[in-house]
């Protein structure tokens, strides 16, 4: 059976609108990221952390660049505890389509690497900024992810 002709082209009609839903919904998140704030210093904290572990970061004038992401305590996010004589060294980035990742190493006096964490980043409007560490420790169950939030 076929089909009357309006019959058919309504069913085109809404086989391409259907189609044209799912193609921009699938592309929103893409989009979703917005410009840092050229010269903006942000500053924030890390959720789920077990203790309050400050974040700040300062974007170059231009806009492209992120300089100085910086912990507030001498250890990267974790899941068993913190102390001890580590230090995490400031870390530095590329941004591309408002969004970054660099990875900040914790390291001991003699210098021996204990933990790394990569951390990505996305800006949001309204002056925000929001990602997520990735910390890798010696021991595994000291690993996890943590996420944080930041504004200029």
């Amino acid at each position: 059976m076929t089909l009357p002709v309006k019959s058919r082209r309504r069913a085109g009609f809404y086989a391409a609108a259907c189609i044209g839903s799912v193609v921009a919904l699938a592309i929103a998140p893409l989009t979703l990221a917005a410009s840092p704030v050229h010269g903006a210093k942000y500053k924030g904290h890390v959720r789920g952390a077990g203790v309050s572990i400050g974040v700040t970061f300062k974007v170059s004038r231009s806009g492209t660049r992120l300089s100085s992401f910086a912990v507030d305590v001498p250890n990267l996010p974790n899941k068993c505890g913190y102390g001890g004589d580590g230090q995490v060294r400031p870390g530095k980035a590329r941004i591309k389509g408002g969004k970054f990742t660099l990875t900040l190493t914790e390291t001991i006096g003699t210098g021996k690497s204990v933990a790394t964490a990569k951390v990505t980043g996305r800006f949001k409007s309204g002056r925000k900024e929001a990602g997520t560490f990735k910390t890798m420790s010696g021991t595994g169950k000291c690993s996890g992810s943590f996420s944080y939030s930041t504004g200029a």
